[in-house]
């Protein structure tokens, strides 16, 4: 059996390599098209391609298949139990859409659909 850091360990590295290719992507391009930018600040190339950032697309990814989960575009009602909404009991300025449970471990933490209801209740205002 693998040990669930090792395998943490192996997702932040490929991420880390992801975002060394767009950097030294964004550099290429940005010395074919002649602009200018600070030294390892590549906002401006992506704001005049019109793109977004890897992590950011990833974000939005997993925002995407959490309300198509929850809107019924996607077939999957194993997913949909495991999806928990909270119900307020009274009127709070502190709102949350989804009730992730509490976990003691990484291995609870990183679960799939749990971490895309945080990252729903981190970011709702682009819901």
């Amino acid at each position: 059996m693998v040990e669930y850091g090792q395998l943490f360990r192996i997702r932040l590295l490929f991420l880390y390599l992801l975002k060394r290719v767009q950097c030294k992507y964004l550099n290429f391009v940005s010395f074919f098209l002649k602009t200018e930018h600070q030294p390892h600040d590549y906002s401006p190339i992506l704001c005049y391609l019109k793109l977004s950032s890897l992590s950011d697309r990833r974000v939005l990814a997993n925002l995407n298949f959490l309300n198509k989960l929850v809107n019924g575009s996607i077939d999957a009602p194993e997913l949909l139990t495991e999806v928990n909404f909270k119900i307020p009991g009274r009127s709070s300025r502190l709102f949350a859409l989804y009730c992730v449970p509490l976990h003691h471990t990484n291995y609870g933490r990183n679960h799939p659909i749990h971490q895309k209801m945080n990252l729903a209740n981190e970011n709702l205002s682009s819901l």
